[in-house]
């Protein structure tokens, strides 16, 4: 019985060139599938910082639709003839009527006429003294403009737009403030398939106003966020990792607001991952089919030299009568060839020694012996 080999370079020549050919192919294969799975992260990095990017302008674009929605809507009740009347005659419960009655139809929380000098003449709704970030929308709307901002009211996140009442120059402003809906960052949703969150930070604390992310994720949010904001960055909320764009809207005199926009890093992975599935069978195939393909190659190797070594032990054993056949054109025929001369050459001698000793050399007659 023939002991096992104890190393790899003892083993017989079929299974070396087998263990070879797999190792080498699966090395070949790791390598390969490590690059790709690291050249599919950067691609899903690099699609989810393009999406963020894409989202960022997208929110934008839809805030200044909404702005000039409600500016429209504001500017109707700047036009409106009873309200006109009504600041000609210094009547402050028309007013405030007539802001109550238009902010309701048009969904404004808070309405208020502020004349050149910044003082509210009138307020309809629950409005903070001194209203935060009054003073630099006004400084927006300046030269009879329309301007728009978002500012923290009440603990709500509003959006505020300032038209001029002009007769024919502005004579006064009307203010409207409406909460930040759910539509925008449900459209944006739509649109992108991004979270929008909306923060305020005071004494150094986040706190979350608006979000579509799911609760509890709000709050996990606020408290990820450090005080230094990088525009764009991984963040783990949770226990789940998103890529954040963050935009800061600076209002002065009114606390800071920093918009968040987000996608779960699982997303972008989701494609990659089925790729990187569909290369490992792949990968596995391959190898499986590797195997069997090097044991044939190793068998066909390895067969012809297991006749040369049976022919080499009978010549060992003093049989050179059976000739060395091996239908080959490669080495190993060039070695069978060698071998058939080597063997048909000491025949030859064998023969020729055992004529001169039993045969005398110059009759040709058996001699004594």
């Amino acid at each position: 019985m023939i002991p096992a080999p104890r190393r790899l370079r003892d083993a017989p020549l079929r299974t070396r060139l087998v263990v070879f050919l797999a190792a080498l192919l699966a090395a070949v294969q790791g390598v390969a599938f490590v690059l790709v799975d690291r050249a599919n992260e950067a691609s899903a990095r690099d699609r989810l910082a393009s999406e963020l990017e894409v989202g960022e302008r997208v929110f934008a674009r839809l805030l200044a639709q909404r702005e000039q929605q409600l500016a429209q809507a504001a500017r109707v009740l700047a036009a409106d003839f009873a309200f006109r009347s009504a600041m000609a005659s210094s009547d402050c419960a028309t007013i405030r009527s007539a802001l109550e009655n238009h902010a309701g139809r048009i969904g404004a929380d808070v309405s208020l006429l502020v004349g050149l000098d910044g003082g509210v003449r009138a307020a309809a709704g629950v409005v903070e003294t001194p209203l935060p970030g009054l003073e630099a929308l006004l400084e927006r709307a300046a030269g009879g403009a329309t301007a728009g901002a978002l500012a923290l009211h009440a603990g709500t996140v509003h959006q505020w737009v300032a038209v001029p009442v002009l007769a024919p120059l502005p004579i006064a402003w009307v203010v409207l403030g409406f909460p930040l809906a759910d539509t925008v960052g449900a459209d944006l949703r739509q649109l992108t398939s991004l979270h929008l969150s909306v923060l305020s930070i005071r004494a150094g604390a986040w706190t979350a106003h608006f979000s579509t992310l799911p609760a509890p994720l709000p709050a996990a949010l606020a408290s990820a966020l450090g005080e230094r904001v990088p525009a764009a960055a991984d963040l783990r909320v949770g226990d789940e990792d998103f890529a954040t764009r963050s935009l800061r809207l600076e209002l002065a005199g009114a606390a800071p607001l920093l918009a968040v926009l987000q996608r779960p890093l699982a997303d972008a992975r989701a494609a990659a991952s089925v790729l990187a599935r569909t290369l490992a069978v792949l990968a596995l195939a391959s190898l499986a089919l590797s195997i069997v393909g090097a044991m044939a190659v190793a068998r066909g190797v390895t067969r012809p030299l297991s006749s040369l070594t049976e022919a080499a032990l009978r010549l060992k054993g003093g049989d050179y009568a059976t000739p060395i056949t091996v239908a080959r054109h490669d080495e190993v025929g060039v070695l069978a060839g060698s071998l058939e001369q080597m063997r048909s050459g000491i025949a030859e001698r064998e023969r020729e020694i055992l004529r001169l000793a039993y045969q005398d050399t110059l009759t040709g007659l058996p001699n004594r012996t």
